[in-house]
């Protein structure tokens, strides 16, 4: 994906939750002190922001296309092999088998969109 004024995704994202928070801060301070209920209510949502921003993750142009080559990797492998996947990549696939692994239609629909959001 080419973007037109920012370098990558990311700086996007940074774009957007600037702005965001930025917004609902200036909405809580026009506020009055009737609106208390109201006030709070927003500036729990700025903290919430605030919180998941640096949480997300965005991938350079590298490791975007090493994650996408990895990803078709495992899903030949997931695909083509009557043989179950090597323990240790299992593990990672199922957190420690606490969730059931993404069969080859999955992660074609994962590579799919990592493609289209960049």
């Amino acid at each position: 994906m080419k973007l037109k004024h920012f370098e990558n995704v990311a700086a996007v994202v940074a774009y957007i939750g600037s702005e965001l928070v930025a917004t609902l801060n200036d909405d809580a301070n026009s506020l009055g002190r009737g609106d208390a209920d109201t006030k709070r209510e927003l500036r729990a949502k700025v903290a919430d922001i605030e919180a998941v921003m640096p949480t997300l993750h965005h991938l350079d142009d590298r490791e975007h296309a090493t994650v996408l080559a990895a990803l078709r990797c495992y899903q030949e492998t997931v695909a083509q092999s009557d043989e179950p996947m090597p323990e240790r990549f299992n593990d990672l696939a199922t957190n420690g088998g606490k969730l059931s692994a993404l069969d080859a239609d999955a992660i074609d629909a994962l590579c799919e969109r990592l493609n289209c959001g960049g």
